[in-house]
């Protein structure tokens, strides 16, 4: 949990400076930003509900 934890700040990090950074005029800014946050957001999501809706599927198979 806690490694999983490390690489979802690992992965925000790297997201932000690659995303935000090379976006640098003002008027690309202010209309791509909340793009890039909504499928970063969305990215940053699908490997948590992929890995619980595996775990609940796995719990389920066992009982």
């Amino acid at each position: 949990m806690v490694i999983l934890a490390i690489l979802i700040i690992v992965y925000i990090m790297i997201g932000y400076g690659l995303f935000l950074n090379t976006l640098s005029e003002e008027y690309i800014k202010s209309v791509w930003t909340p793009i890039i946050w909504f499928l970063w957001i969305i990215v940053l999501w699908l490997p948590y509900g992929v890995y619980s809706y595996l775990k609940e599927r796995r719990t389920k198979d066992e009982s």
